[in-house]
């Protein structure tokens, strides 16, 4: 077994939800700086004891704008009271008012952000499928299955990637025709959750979503929506612990048909080499959409060696195979199973944090290091 520290910096903001899902403005209360988190049990609890369960249910009662701020401006509860019921404080980027939250992921014992172990290894797996599924045989298949649905008018394959995944399994003898996961090649690659090495390092982000233009230019799309996301900083460092099997490594690499590198450092090299194509893709993008400021920002990014992408907002190019394709077979692939409103590009959109509502970061970019741990 080797053993490794991991240090994962941010380079862009990077937002990874938890199961609570999108909080309302019933759910915290802000000021200028900060969102407050509520305690809902606490919340009851001095409501009960000032008597003011129903007159809250009331409140609630009487439409969908309403807010937490509201209530407690009128029930004059604002100041002690309204630091009593806190469950998390979480900074703003920007001193603008939030209409709903989308939280970090926290630790259900400590009640702090993390990065899952799962979300790191899911991005590693990403990458590794991309690069061994370049030229492979599954991917000409993809291929071959999206040129003849557009022949015969999209209609619909479901198992279009079906095998795409099995080029990241060994060909064990007693399971060949069986998915099973004996022959996982990242059965070898054991990851933490990774913590903070610093304290505040989330903050809530506006977002919206930018979507070219048929000829030239951007416009706001999703309904010009604004979400508002807790996103780890850029700059912040989280660490976690990683161990490699390279006995199993060795089992595997003696029974696998496609021969892979079982390295850790060929992996990540996977890694940066997929987060490269898919930079160069995502300033297109932004120059096409007339962005200058987030094409220099990528090209920052890309100085500073980004050799992973994670969670909400990385985009199609990141989390699947779709930059193997062609812009012919991106379209025809799009007109399937997506709505086409007459854009030549797909994918057409992203999201992006904006700051006084303009763009101003992508998400999800970040730099692994690893280092050996010795005895």
């Amino acid at each position: 077994m080797a053993n490794y520290e991991v240090t994962i910096e941010a380079l862009s903001p990077i937002h990874i939800g938890g199961a609570q899902g999108r909080l309302t403005s019933l759910d915290f209360w802000q000021d200028e700086n900060c969102v407050y988190l509520v305690s809902e049990n606490k919340l009851a609890e001095i409501l009960s004891r000032l008597g003011k369960i129903d007159d809250f249910v009331n409140f609630v009662k009487k439409g969908q704008r309403i807010t937490l701020d509201d209530y407690l401006k009128q029930t004059n509860l604002k100041g002690k009271t309204s630091h009593k019921i806190v469950s998390l404080r979480i900074k703003k980027g920007e001193p603008e008012r939030c209409s709903n939250i989308m939280p970090f992921i926290t630790d259900g014992a400590s009640g702090e952000p993390y990065l899952p172990a799962s979300s790191v290894k899911g991005a590693l797996r990403g990458a590794m499928l991309y690069w061994v599924a370049k030229d492979s045989r599954e991917l000409s298949e993809v291929k071959r299955k999206i040129k003849k649905m557009a022949a015969r008018g999209g209609r619909k394959d479901k198992n279009i990637g079906e095998k795409l995944d099995d080029t990241l399994r060994a060909q064990l003898p007693n399971d060949r025709n069986r998915k099973t996961p004996h022959g996982d090649w990242l059965r070898a690659l054991r990851l933490t959750d990774a913590y903070a090495l610093q304290g505040d390092f989330t903050e809530i982000q506006a977002v919206r979503v930018v979507s070219l233009n048929g000829d030239t230019g951007y416009h706001y799309g999703a309904k010009e929506t604004r979400l508002f996301v807790e996103v780890i900083r850029s700059g912040a460092k989280l660490k976690c612990r990683l161990t490699c099997d390279e006995e199993l490594c060795g089992f595997l690499a003696a029974l696998c048909g496609q021969n892979p590198p079982f390295k850790l450092d060929k992996w990540l090299e996977f890694s940066h080499k997929k987060c490269k194509d898919v930079l160069m893709a995502e300033k297109e993008f932004f120059r096409q959409a007339g962005l200058q400021g987030l094409v220099e920002e990528l090209e920052r990014i890309e100085s500073l060696g980004a050799n992973i992408r994670l969670g909400w907002g990385a985009g199609l190019l990141s989390s699947s195979l779709t930059i193997h394709l062609s812009k012919e077979e991106r379209i025809a692939l799009r007109n399937c199973y997506f709505k086409s409103y007459n854009c030549p590009l797909f994918p057409k959109s992203r999201k992006v944090v904006v700051i006084k509502d303009k763009p101003a970061h992508t998400f999800g970019w970040a730099k692994i290091t690893v280092n050996e741990i010795t005895r």
